[in-house]
């Protein structure tokens, strides 16, 4: 993997390096130590912690890059490598959405089922109150407790 100085890790994910820091000293993200005693940071940590980076062309060229032998120097690899883990990433993103989805529309699923009983329970119940009201009416000759009790048990 492509290793990352702390100033050009902070400067491509665009926070201070007191924040990697931090964060290190916290046990959030790992430092390792190069040949020469410097911390670096490994890309797929980087992206870990900050999956959301966006990795601009002219970042890439004018952060400071560690001086190390002209063959181990990164040029279109670290692009590629930096690719290869976005698009890892990305696919799992797609992964974790496509999941949410699923559970989604099962809970709709679910819901909609919950949603119907209740229109039914509900449908049932203005039946009932609509019988009721219709058989009430169809002894119009008899008195209500009310009116027996204030006039008496005279016919209308």
């Amino acid at each position: 993997m492509t290793k990352l100085t702390i100033a050009r890790a902070a400067k491509i994910a665009e926070i201070e390096r007191s924040t990697l820091y931090r964060k290190n000293k916290k046990g959030e993200i790992s430092f390792e130590k190069n040949e020469r005693g410097f911390d670096v940071i490994d890309l797929s940590e980087l992206l870990r912690v900050y999956p959301y980076i966006k990795i601009k062309e002219e970042t890439l060229s004018q952060a400071p890059m560690p001086q190390s032998p002209p063959e181990q120097q990164p040029t279109t690899h670290f692009r590629n490598e930096l690719l290869q883990q976005k698009v890892i990433f990305l696919q799992q993103r797609i992964e974790d959405k496509e999941k949410e989805l699923r559970e989604s529309k099962e809970r709709e699923k679910n819901m909609l089922g919950k949603l119907d009983k209740a229109q039914l329970t509900i449908d049932n119940q203005i039946l009932l109150i609509k019988n009721y009201t219709y058989r009430g009416s169809e002894n119009q000759n008899e008195k209500t407790f009310f009116q027996r009790l204030f006039f008496g048990n005279k016919a209308r």
